[in-house]
């Protein structure tokens, strides 16, 4: 499951980008839709609050940042109430999750020390791509050593 995830203290927040579901961006929250990135579904962010609804965005350089939250340079939560009137026309790219995951306060740095989790660099294009099914096969397969290798095992262990 590749994620991106934000700090926040105590804990970590997440979205889970590689989970469109059947909900359409139309039915849930068609002011968005013009704008929304393709497929225009909603993704299932992660278990948490699964009636909540989250914009991740990218925008164009020197975007006003009062409807967002800044991830990283160019990419944020958007608020999704107020966001369209004051980013709308800035927005290059839209996603919207329901639901989010979550961690306790020191749980996720645990789970990476255990090895639950392969920690990689991302790229801006993974958080909104074409084929978000392939995602996580995508992200892994361009990684060095045997990291690369879980690429190719198959979705479910047992038929191997």
């Amino acid at each position: 499951m590749e994620s991106i995830v934000l700090s926040v203290r105590p804990g970590a927040f997440g979205l889970v980008l590689n989970r469109p579901n059947a909900g359409k961006v139309a039915d849930y929250l068609p002011r968005w839709l013009d704008i929304v990135s393709s497929p225009t579904v909603l993704f299932t962010g992660g278990p948490v609050a699964p009636g909540a609804a989250f914009g991740l965005g990218r925008t164009r350089a020197g975007s006003d940042e009062k409807a967002w939250m800044p991830v990283i340079p160019g990419i944020g939560l958007i608020d999704l109430e107020h966001g369209l009137a004051t980013l709308g026309s800035q927005l290059v790219h839209l996603r919207l999750f329901s639901g989010y995951s979550g961690w306790g306060e020191g749980q996720l740095e645990d789970e990476i020390r255990r090895d639950g989790w392969f920690v990689v660099d991302s790229r801006v294009s993974d958080l909104f791509a074409a084929d978000p099914a392939e995602l996580w096969r995508a992200v892994v397969r361009r990684q060095r050593g045997k990291v690369a290798m879980f690429a190719y095992f198959p979705e479910d262990p047992s038929v191997n």
